[in-house]
């Protein structure tokens, strides 16, 4: 299991943050049928010093809500420099 990221916010927030931190945004999941297509906005603010590399994962996950369980659908890898 990874550990939550803070620097990662996105408009549909996360359940999976929410059992662990009740200050956690509201979660509004992007629901979409066979075949139909959606955007999530994500935004990424790491903090530390200027010039600091950060590096990490952002996760897509689903949730089946009758077995509170999910999986990842995709792993896209992220690295930048604070500036």
């Amino acid at each position: 299991m990874n550990a939550f990221d803070r620097a990662i916010t996105s408009d549909t927030g996360d359940v999976w943050l929410l059992p662990v931190d009740s200050s956690a945004p509201p979660f509004s999941p992007l629901v979409l049928g066979p075949g139909e297509s959606g955007t999530i906005a994500v935004t990424i603010t790491p903090a530390g010093p200027a010039g600091t590399s950060v590096k990490g994962v952002l996760e897509v996950s689903t949730l089946n809500p009758n077995t509170i369980s999910g999986d990842t659908l995709a792993a896209f890898p992220y690295a930048n420099r604070i500036q």
